[in-house]
């Protein structure tokens, strides 16, 4: 990270008590930034065992390699393309904004 987003993360991250909790779901714990090394640990293990299903599920059919592949590339991208979003993409937006309005 570097300009703007390092030091809104740094500030963020060193004053937890201006981040806004998640009131939607009841839970008063702060929604901020979080290690990185955990939701991309999670992402793996996901995309290990979602792949073995798919290619266990794709073995029992009767199609040719080449509709093996772009069954199992459309597959690989319908399952994990929501998981990406709430385990990457949304932290990160809620991060930002949490920062933006610290900010403020």
């Amino acid at each position: 990270m570097s300009g703007w987003l390092e030091g809104h993360y740094c500030e963020a991250m060193a004053d937890r008590s201006k981040l806004e909790s998640n009131s939607f779901s009841g839970d008063t714990r702060p929604v901020g930034p979080v290690s990185p090394v955990v939701p991309v640990i999670l992402l793996l293990v996901i995309l290990f065992f979602v792949e073995g299903a798919l290619m266990v599920l794709l073995a029992t059919l009767d199609v040719s390699a080449a509709v093996e592949g772009i069954l199992d590339a459309l597959g690989l991208t319908v399952i994990m393309g929501p998981i990406v979003y709430l385990l990457m993409f949304r932290p990160l937006f809620r991060a930002l904004s949490a920062a933006q309005k610290a900010d403020d």
